[in-house]
């Protein structure tokens, strides 16, 4: 009698785990394989703009078609410190 409570403990031990288990893995993993994305503000772009500003960047926005005919936006950052480089070391020679 006495292993038979021990095995029906043991049991109701597993079975709470695992359903544990799946409810925090449902509640939290979703946060891990799509995060939140805040969205694009006209304040977030302006401090972004001030960013790149300080830093001599430049940000350049494009469209792209995707297989399925939808238009995804994107941007291209491009610095100018490897232009900037080169000419500092072609003034000095």
């Amino acid at each position: 009698m006495n292993t038979r409570n021990a095995t029906f403990a043991a049991l109701g031990l597993v079975t709470i785990l695992a359903a544990g288990s799946g409810i925090i893995g449902h509640e939290i993993v979703p946060g891990f394989l799509h995060p939140y994305r805040a969205p694009m503000s006209t304040r977030r772009l302006a401090r972004v703009d001030a960013m790149l500003e300080r830093v001599h960047a430049t940000r350049e926005d494009f469209d792209v078609p995707a297989q399925d005919g939808i238009v995804l936006p994107g941007a291209e950052y491009k610095t100018d410190i490897a232009v900037n480089v080169g000419k500092e070391q072609t003034s000095e020679t």
